[in-house]
């Protein structure tokens, strides 16, 4: 099918990851009430930069860069800003309320364009995937001047280094910490106090407890790596895996992967574990832990310290506990069927299943996902058939608050829908799916997400009719 020639440039050839998934012309769907449609903007298709669409993780919000000759601005929720001469990514907090973006000023120089407002010029920014604290409220960003750096937190500069890495806040907003590089070393920087100098700390690694009182990070020194926690590093091993350390959403428990002698262990709560010859990303969930491990050619999943039935092969982002931490969730393969295993318990085999579509329902009770069988799409809510689609989105899958209802985010020959309740709800030319869930529920009967229909960005309401008592498998 081809597309409306206004949003080919917004396509993504492939089913899953797009920022503004597209597809055909408005159609109707009867299982709401009539949607209300809030209009958020207007895209001059002319002005818009390819790629550059972004809307807020509420879906309530939306914001572009667009070219005025050898002019760019931004445009959110439809008011153009200031023109410069060239336009960083734009970002919204996390609660929602606040843009920010990078600009060129006409002499070279950026500045960092919070709120409309322009911060002090530099010679550069460290990029950064996100300015914001969590709760929005505050902002940090890593910049240079001359041959030095620094970290200006809530405008005010601090320390010089020869580099810095990306700053970031704990979940709790109140602290900050950024890797400094300083004569060929770096070190941590925690709230203005320097840590002991090391050859490598991959910046990723550093990571708060969700209360903000624990800091740890992945060390290379002489060779050896340690994971460091309140300043105190571990053992040494020949290397450390990508991700490590991981902590528990308490921060009660820490957890890395770890190599030594050319064998991988999982070393959690200080206790080191059996080694595999690879060992996958560590989850925690309510109180418990997995990993998925490989010995020889099978994979598994070791949870608590029990090792699951071997696979050919496991999908490492896929395995996750459900919300209470009871049920336990991965992706498996076998031959070339690809399946959900729930509890130890394999399902239905499909040509292939979005390891990032498993979901587990807020009452952790129920799952969903969607498979690949053939050329279509299916949406698979406890274990059962739901629907099927030329394309599901990524980001797209969502239960309600009550969780007895699942919608998904797809499309067909007749446009981009939601589907919730066995049925598709309006057609649009586009629905909005990165940077957070698709489809929101505000209650367990209403439900919004961010669209296009035609040139127009609108946040589309739906009040759902009352939902089927789902049946329990």
């Amino acid at each position: 099918m081809s597309l409306p020639k206004r949003f080919a440039h917004l396509a993504f050839p492939l089913t899953l990851g797009v920022l503004l998934v597209v597809s055909g012309c408005s159609a109707g769907g009867p299982s709401s009430t009539p949607a209300q449609e809030t209009v958020v903007l207007t895209i001059d298709t002319d002005r818009l930069i390819d790629g550059t669409f972004v809307g807020s993780a509420n879906r309530r919000r939306a914001a572009f860069s667009a070219k005025d000759g050898d002019s760019r601005y931004v445009v959110v929720d439809g008011q153009e800003g200031p023109r410069y001469s060239r336009i960083g990514t734009v970002q919204f907090s996390a609660n929602n309320l606040r843009v920010a973006y990078s600009a060129q000023l006409d002499d070279g120089r950026v500045v960092l364009v919070v709120d409309g407002a322009e911060t002090a010029p530099y010679d550069a920014f460290a990029p950064s995937a996100s300015v914001f604290s969590p709760d929005g409220l505050r902002v940090a960003y890593g910049a240079q001047t001359g041959d030095s750096w620094t970290v200006v937190v809530d405008g005010v500069e601090g320390r010089r280094h020869d580099g810095v890495d990306p700053p970031f806040f704990s979940p709790d907003s109140r602290r900050v910490a950024y890797v400094a590089h300083e004569g060929g070393q770096v070190r941590v920087i925690v709230d203005g106090e320097a840590g002991p100098l090391y050859d490598r700390v991959p910046s990723p690694s550093v990571r708060f407890s969700s209360d903000g009182r624990r800091l740890a990070y992945a060390a290379e020194l002489d060779d050896m790596w340690r994971i460091v926690v309140d300043g105190t590093p571990g053992p040494a091993f020949d290397s450390m895996g990508r991700g490590s350390p991981y902590m528990s959403p308490d921060g009660s428990r820490i957890a890395y992967r770890a190599q030594r002698d050319d064998r991988w262990v999982a070393v959690i709560d200080g206790e080191i574990g059996p080694a595999y010859d690879q060992v996958g990303d560590i989850v925690f969930g309510g109180g418990r832990v997995a990993y998925p491990a490989r010995r020889d050619d099978r994979w598994t999943v070791v949870a608590d310290g029990r090792e699951g039935l071997p696979y050919a092969d496991i999908d490492a982002a896929s395995v996750r506990f459900s919300a209470d931490g009871r049920r336990l969730g991965y992706v498996a393969r076998d031959g070339e069927r690809s399946f959900v295993v729930i509890d130890g318990v394999a399902g239905l085999a499909f040509d292939q299943v979005s390891a990032s579509s498993l979901v587990f329902s807020p009452d952790s009770r129920r799952f969903a996902y969607v498979a690949l069988e053939g050329e279509r799409w299916a949406l698979i809510v406890d274990g059962r058939f739901e629907g099927r689609f030329d394309e599901v989105f990524e980001n797209g899958v969502s239960f309600s608050p009550d969780s007895r209802r699942v919608a998904v985010a797809a499309r067909d020959d007749d446009g981009a829908f939601v589907f919730v309740d066995g049925k598709p709800l309006r057609r649009y030319s586009a629905i909005a799916t990165s940077g957070g869930p698709a489809v929101v529920f505000d209650a367990p009967d209403r439900l919004h997400y961010l669209a296009a229909r035609g040139d127009t960005i609108v946040v589309v309401e739906e009040r759902l009719q009352e939902a089927a008592e789902p049946q329990q498998h």
